[in-house]
């Protein structure tokens, strides 16, 4: 499956359970300026991936993957510069 959030009306903060591996795409009405978060559970019994599509900038272009335990809970905090940019600016890992 494939996620795409929408950033519309500022609506930037993003709760989501993996259910399967997914693609994160590139968000809809994204704005230079906008900062939010995604948090990302795992199925309560069997851990997903999270694939980043190219507009996910990671420092030193190193994908941080989401913890791959059953039940982990992960906080993805990001900074939209552009529409085709949007820079992770911070990860917390395994906080559920």
């Amino acid at each position: 499956p494939n996620l795409v959030l929408d950033f519309a009306d500022n609506n930037t903060n993003w709760e989501y359970t993996l259910q399967a591996n997914i693609v994160m795409f590139a968000p809809s009405n994204s704005e230079s300026g906008q900062e939010g978060s995604i948090l990302i559970s795992q199925d309560p019994i069997s851990p997903y991936v999270v694939t980043w599509d190219a507009v996910w900038k990671w420092d030193a272009n190193t994908v941080v993957p989401v913890t791959p335990v059953a039940g982990a809970t992960d906080l993805f905090q990001f900074t939209v510069i552009s529409p085709t940019y949007i820079v992770i600016t911070g990860v917390t890992q395994n906080i559920g």
